[in-house]
């Protein structure tokens, strides 16, 4: 049903249409701000108030991270394969460590063999007895000597 009103709305509408109309033509015959923003792009800016931020320190800086990394258990840095052959002066190699909630044991490789062999504390192999395991290293004594060997960790798989 047709009534003043609708007849009064539906030209207020379409006068509203029109007017947006002309604004959008306007605008996209004139050059706006984005358009004469160009012309100073290469132009030096006086920045105030902008704070310096100075240079990292040296790496040396970390060394208290690096010698006890705190995402590793224990805090004790990864033994690279080198420090643990380098270190190692026991006939047989830490190839790993089980601990359950009832038993801890290693399982060590002789130097000469393709064998592993599990150890338990308080057991011996070629003269050394295993003292202490923990979560990633065995502790040997054979007499007054005393050996520690680290379980070698794989480098991180990089993503």
């Amino acid at each position: 049903m047709r009534t003043p009103l609708t007849d009064r709305l539906t030209w207020v509408l379409l006068a509203v249409c029109a007017l947006l109309a002309l604004a959008l033509v306007n605008s996209l015959r004139e050059p706006g701000p984005a358009l004469e923003a160009r012309e100073y792009a290469h132009k030096p800016v006086a920045l105030e108030g902008v704070v310096k931020i100075e240079p990292p320190p040296p790496l040396s800086a970390y060394q208290e991270i690096t010698a006890r990394p705190l995402f590793v258990e224990g805090r004790r840095p990864p033994v690279t394969e080198a420090q643990a052959v380098a270190g190692a002066s026991l006939p047989f190699l830490l190839e790993g460590i089980v601990i359950t909630s009832g038993e801890k044991a290693i399982l060590v490789r002789k130097n000469s063999g393709d064998k592993l062999q599990q150890l338990r504390e308080g057991e011996g192999l070629s003269g050394w007895t295993l003292e202490e395991i923990t979560a990633n290293e065995a502790s040997f004594s054979s007499g007054s000597r005393e050996q520690r060997l680290v379980l070698k960790t794989a480098p991180a798989a990089k993503p």
